[in-house]
C-alpha cells in the first residue's frame, strides 16, 4: 500500500510514507486455518529539504509504529454484548475518524437497547445519567477552552503572516 503519505500515524503524529499489511496464517484447535492481518505505519528518514534520504537504492526506514489487527475477534467476542466491536489503529488511519467516536456510538447504542428492551435497573439507569451528565459538562467546558486557545493561535499566526513581506 505505497503513496500513503497523505495519512497521519496515530502513534506518533508523523506522516505515513508506506502502509504494511502482513498476513498471518494460523491453524487453530478445530483445524481450520485462519487469517490474521496486521498493519505497520513506516517512517523514511527525511533530510533538512524535507526529501526522503536513499541507502543502497532503497529509502531508509528511520521508524516503524504497529498500528494493530484489522480486526479484534477475541477480545470483541467479549465485549458483543455491550454492542463494542474493538477496532486497531489503522481504522484511524483510514477512516480519518478517531474510534473514542464509534465506541461512544456503540455503548449509545447499547444503552438504547437495553432501555428499549427493559433490561436496565432503575439504580443502574441513574447512575448513567449522572456520570454522563458530568461529562458532558467538563466535555462543554474543555471544549470552549479549547476553542478559545485555538482562536488566541490563529489570531497569532495571522499577525506574523501580515508582519512578513
Amino acid at each position: 500500500m505505497s503513496g500513503a503519505a497523505y495519512y497521519v500515524c496515530p502513534r506518533c503524529g508523523r506522516p505515513i510514507d508506506y502502509l504494511e499489511r502482513r498476513v498471518l496464517r494460523s491453524k487453530g484447535r478445530d483445524g481450520k486455518v485462519r487469517e490474521h492481518i496486521y498493519f505497520y505505519a513506516w517512517h523514511y528518514a527525511r533530510g533538512l529539504d524535507g526529501k526522503v534520504i536513499f541507502e543502497h537504492g532503497k529509502p531508509k526506514l528511520e521508524r516503524k509504529c504497529y498500528l494493530g489487527p484489522a480486526e479484534y475477534t477475541y477480545a470483541s467476542g467479549l465485549h458483543a454484548a455491550l454492542g463494542l466491536q474493538l477496532k486497531g489503529l489503522i481504522e484511524e488511519v483510514v477512516e480519518g475518524r478517531p474510534r473514542i467516536i464509534d465506541y461512544l456510538d456503540s455503548i449509545a447504542k447499547a444503552i438504547e437497547d437495553k432501555m428499549a428492551n427493559v433490561q436496565m435497573s432503575a439504580y443502574t439507569a441513574q447512575q448513567l445519567a449522572d456520570r454522563l451528565q458530568e461529562l458532558a459538562d467538563r466535555l462543554r467546558q474543555y471544549a470552549e477552552e479549547r476553542a478559545r486557545a485555538e482562536k488566541r493561535v490563529e489570531a497569532t499566526q495571522d499577525a506574523k503572516a501580515k508582519e512578513a513581506p
